[in-house]
């Protein structure tokens, strides 16, 4: 889907301003107790367009999956604003949140724990046609068999349990049941991670054919760049709970201008053809986001921090290319 080319169009379908999701940790030491504040989503603005895919990447621990959790309101954001289809999804209730709920669905990271074991899984993609209002029963088991055979399952699957699948039949099964309540929005939570490599470029083509015919936007998350370039179209890099680099799948592939999307370019298992200012990998554990250092966040592990990095937090600024921004006083 990468293309050096491509441009948003219209409003954006998902807008997310200054997003934190802050927690409060305590620790005892004897008869003390000291309470800490986790910054796992500290201030981060996206934006999904009609029909595309928006890759949210970093290491394990940056604060993609509550980010996402958030946007789909299964935690409650610290501060922030979620507009979905033009509407405050924070200010909604009731009648009116659960009808919003249905334009946002996810596909998560584990086929096997995502579906309930004791459901036929007829059953499990039925519930979100039930949800979205009066439909005949006949009407509803032809939905279900058509979103069965949109996603390449068998007839006979209907009636059959989640274990009498595989990895991939599954995951096939979660995609069916997160799109039969006809959402906008999906959220892909690391959709191939689990599944054999064999299996995982059926999967994202399966995702692309989905998106053509249903016109959908998804919000990727994921740590396999290889992942990353075949499926999206933009690209946001997450460290510590902040966007530190964002831009099109070729700007931010080919011409990093954060040391750290360098680094987690030269980290990936297969090399970048092309890739401009490849670094090593990352060295050193990630900081904590209870004790974030000051300044750039990254700048213990970076190897051109200088003395300001150590003491301004750099604000994320336009490069020379429209849509291409990153955090970094000194880009490559």
């Amino acid at each position: 889907m990468s293309n050096s080319t491509y441009h948003r169009e219209g409003t954006p379908l998902l807008q997310v301003k200054e997003l934190k999701r802050y927690f409060t940790i305590s620790r005892s030491r004897g008869l003390r107790t000291t309470q800490f504040i986790l910054k796992a989503v500290d201030g981060i603005n996206l934006s999904v367009y009609p029909g595309e895919t928006l890759a949210l990447v970093g290491e394990s621990g940056c604060g993609k999956t509550t980010a996402a959790r958030c946007i789909l309101r299964l935690q409650r954001p610290t501060s922030g604003s979620i507009k979905l289809l033009g509407k405050d999804f924070l200010a909604m209730r009731g009648d009116e949140l659960r009808k919003m709920r249905q334009c946002a669905s996810q596909v998560f990271q584990d086929p096997y724990a995502a579906l309930n074991p004791r459901l036929q899984v007829g059953s499990s993609i039925m519930e979100p046609i039930s949800a979205r209002g009066k439909i005949a029963p006949i009407e509803r088991v032809a939905m279900v068999q058509q979103l069965m055979a949109d996603v390449g399952l068998p007839a006979d699957a209907l009636h059959r349990y989640p274990h009498e699948f595989s990895g991939g039949q599954r995951q096939r099964i979660g995609i069916a049941r997160a799109i039969a309540g006809q959402p906008a929005l999906v959220i892909l939570d690391e959709p191939t991670s689990a599944l054999d490599v064999s299996v995982r470029a059926q999967i994202l083509n399966l995702l692309a054919d989905l998106q053509t015919s249903r016109n959908l936007s998804y919000l990727l998350i994921a740590h396999d760049l290889s992942v990353v370039r075949h499926a999206a179209h933009r690209v946001a890099v997450m460290y510590l709970g902040r966007i530190v680099e964002s831009g099109s799948v070729d700007d931010v592939f080919l011409r990093a201008a954060h040391p750290y999307t360098a680094a987690l370019l030269a980290a990936a298992p297969r090399p970048i053809p092309d890739a401009a200012k490849i670094l090593s990998p990352p060295t050193g554990e990630s900081p904590s986001p209870i004790d974030i250092p000051s300044g750039c966040r990254f700048h213990p592990r970076c190897p051109f921090a200088k003395d300001i990095c150590r003491t301004e937090d750099p604000a994320l600024v336009q490069l020379s290319t429209p849509g291409h921004e990153t955090a970094c006083h000194f880009p490559l």
